[in-house]
């Protein structure tokens, strides 16, 4: 009705600020990190958590989404930057922890103190919007859980690909690497499983993205057939309600 066609323009509209914020968010972002690849990186990286969100959201039951859902991307692009800083501050900090030749105590001192920051803030962010499912309105639910979604999605795919890319970057610097051991206590548990984990990463690199997409396009498959895009608001009473039973 015309209602709907009002709300999709204001939604359109409140996509231009979107971009603009995304804009603003960028210039900011590579005015801090000083690198226009780990911006992008970390850009498209939060971007791209949302239409992954789609791909779990529709194997639950959840099959219709509204225009609204886009918005998340607002959400996350900022929540993305504030990760993007975390890693890279401690990567910067890893300099001075550790031997600055030692690219891998670096990457296991920053890896460890900033998931555990980022993480947690994750983690908040996440829980604080999941806690919408418990509310009686069936269009807060289902955004609340879609956006608690993109930020566990983005947090994970920022802190399996920010470091790294800072390894990379700072090799591309550097001539070399030092075998001398981190001086601000790398040593742990923590350490023990970041040690093991990533040499068996990047020896079968090439299995995991070969499976990460057989996978992708496994839920693509599945998922992308089922989803339909709501043309009317989004919907705040269930079918059922009286309210809708007499309109």
């Amino acid at each position: 009705g015309l209602f709907g066609i009002q709300v999709l323009e204001a939604l359109y509209q409140d996509m231009w600020f979107a971009l603009v914020s995304t804009a603003f968010v960028s210039i900011y972002a590579f005015a801090h990190v000083r690198s226009l690849l780990l911006v992008m990186l970390g850009l498209f990286v939060s971007a791209a958590s949302v239409p992954l969100a789609f791909l779990f959201y529709s194997p639950i039951g959840m099959s219709i989404v509204s225009f609204s859902f886009f918005l998340a991307v607002f959400l996350i692009v900022g929540f993305g930057c504030g990760a993007l800083f975390v890693y890279t501050d401690f990567w910067a900090a890893s300099a001075k922890a550790c031997a600055s030749e030692d690219l891998r105590s670096r990457l296991l001192w920053a890896a460890r103190r900033g998931s555990a920051a980022s993480g947690l803030t994750a983690a908040t962010t996440a829980l604080s919007f999941f806690m919408n499912m418990l509310s009686a309105l069936r269009a807060l639910r289902q955004l609340g859980f879609f956006i608690g979604l993109s930020v566990a999605i983005a947090w994970l795919l920022l802190t399996a690909t920010v470091l790294p890319m800072c390894v990379w970057l700072e090799q591309r610097r550097t001539s070399g690497s030092s075998s001398r051991c981190c001086r601000g206590g790398c040593s742990g548990f923590s350490s023990v499983v970041f040690a093991i984990w990533a040499p068996h990463v990047h020896r079968w690199r090439w299995v995991y993205l070969v499976l990460f997409v057989l996978a992708s396009g496994l839920f693509v498959g599945s998922s992308a057939p089922r989803l339909q895009l709501a043309n009317d608001p989004p919907a705040t009473f269930p079918d059922d309600h009286p309210r809708n039973l007499m309109s």
